[in-house]
């Protein structure tokens, strides 16, 4: 990154914002990370692996930062990137007051700055995907540019190798993941698919918690194995569903593509401005909660999901290969080799 030195904050447990700063730190190559160990917020039996962060310039820390910490890691750093959240808005107190340019990579359903007009600003907010872009600009305004994490084709290359090349009776992914409020992979709104779907297929729902099945189905497995390895989650696999609800950064979409899975979700932004018109599933909006801001939700139509999963089980070898390889031409503005010279260019600003 030239005469850049970059401090990233990171999660070190098996959650999304952890892969999301690991990925960050492998393409950025931060001369700092502070490692924030979740358990004191998260539980004291969340695993953590500290371990995948080795090679680069520590700072370790349980729970939140103190205001001496957040001063400690900013010492000889220009710039500060966090995912999500600053831990403790001190840190960009103080890199304001140093000169040194702070990056909040933001999910809007939990973006504090929009609610508390106090909170010290950021240099600029990365937002991770297209949804609700507008509304960070019209509070923000050119604070805000669009630039998702990277996934990376080299983590992903076993699934890849296996999926590209899988025939026989098809395997539909869905991923739960930590589940989140009002359902928002949309795991409900599927199994009320599969009631209506005749279709011979295996569908495997995957979470990092143990679910209870919630349908009787010989078709659906239920896994809470939550593998160490991203790409052990896409292995072996022809399809990912995810009929989600509300919410813009997906990791799971893009690490789905990366391993040569086509992707239906639902018609809705961001999805709709990704994926192509044939993997969207219609629908309507309908209820929701308020987070920092009010998040509307969006139900797939269940009809429509339970004919795709249909279709999907039944087409032919050499159509499916065509998806696949859609999938994978997707996925390539996601490849870090793509989107660090992005980075470097808004670091740069």
């Amino acid at each position: 990154m030239g005469q850049i030195a970059l401090g990233l904050l990171a999660r070190t447990d098996q959650g999304g914002l952890a892969w999301q700063s690991l990925a960050l730190a492998r393409m950025l190559q931060p001369a700092k990370v502070m490692l924030i160990d979740s358990r004191p917020f998260n539980g004291p039996s969340v695993q953590q692996y500290p371990e995948r962060f080795e090679g680069y310039e520590q700072l370790r820390i349980e729970g939140f930062p103190s205001d001496h910490e957040c001063h400690e890691f900013l010492d000889g750093l220009t710039h500060v990137l966090t995912c999500e959240t600053a831990y403790n808005h001190e840190l960009i107190a103080e890199a304001n007051r140093r000169g040194i340019k702070s990056f909040i990579q933001p999910n809007f359903e939990f973006c504090d700055w929009l609610i508390k007009h106090d909170l010290p600003l950021p240099t600029m907010f990365l937002a991770p995907s297209s949804w609700n872009i507008d509304a960070l600009r019209q509070r923000f305004g050119d604070r805000v540019v669009l630039l998702p994490p990277p996934t990376s084709p080299d983590d992903l290359a076993p699934a890849r190798e296996v999926n590209i090349g899988r025939t026989g009776r098809r395997r539909f992914l869905c991923i739960v993941g930590k589940p989140a409020h009002g359902d928002r992979n949309g795991v409900m709104l599927l199994m009320h698919a599969m009631r209506r779907s005749s279709g011979s297929f295996e569908l495997v729902v995957k979470s990092q918690q143990r679910l209870e099945p919630l349908l009787r189905d010989g078709r659906i497995t239920w896994d809470h194995s939550a593998p160490d390895e991203q790409w052990k989650l896409y292995e072996g696999f022809d399809l990912l569903i995810m009929p989600r609800r509300y919410g813009g950064l997906c990791l799971p979409l893009t690490e789905a593509l990366t391993s040569g899975l086509p992707v239906l979700m639902s018609n809705v932004s961001p999805n709709n401005e990704l994926l192509p018109a044939d993997w969207l599933i219609p629908g309507e909006f309908q209820g929701g909660f308020t987070a920092r801001v009010p998040i509307p939700y969006f139900n797939a139509n269940i009809a429509v999901l339970a004919r795709r999963l249909d279709e999907w089980a039944a087409m032919p070898d050499e159509q499916l290969e065509q998806h696949r390889a859609r999938a994978l031409e997707l996925s390539r503005q996601f490849d870090p080799e793509v989107l660090r010279p992005q980075y470097g260019a808004v670091f740069r600003q």
